[in-house]
């Protein structure tokens, strides 16, 4: 096999990478790719938004997930012992205008994404 160290005169390293035997470019699979970065990268900052929102009332966002897409998020909460889960659910329904706008202050999108509210649970269990 012949080693590349760039692309040849006159040819991109596309063109190159097509050439080689059972090789063959995707761009399609290098775009998932790039937005499933990407994608990871928005959910911390969002993560790290919500958290500085909600230290207030002692809640604690474990994860920020897209569900489906980055256009609509899944939000675990963790929910303290002494609080209705039920109760803190409703609260964070409430209180989701402001926490996307204090989303949307984190990073930069057209359009803040809707939130959608689930409680996390340490043990992998569930109890709602």
């Amino acid at each position: 096999m012949r080693k590349l160290r760039g692309p040849l005169p006159g040819r991109s390293a596309v063109q190159v990478w097509e050439d080689l035997p059972g090789r063959r470019f995707r761009p399609d699979l290098v775009d998932q790719a790039v937005a499933l970065r990407v994608g990871k990268i928005f959910a911390r900052a969002e993560q790290r938004a919500l958290n500085l929102a909600l230290a207030d009332e002692n809640l604690f966002v474990d994860e920020v997930s897209p569900a489906p897409d980055c256009g609509r998020l899944l939000v675990r909460v963790f929910v303290p012992d002494d609080r209705a889960v039920a109760e803190v659910i409703d609260a964070l329904r409430r209180e989701s205008p402001r926490l996307r706008a204090e989303v949307a202050s984190a990073i930069t999108r057209k359009r803040a994404p809707e939130l959608s509210f689930v409680p996390a649970v340490p043990d992998g269990g569930d109890h709602a």
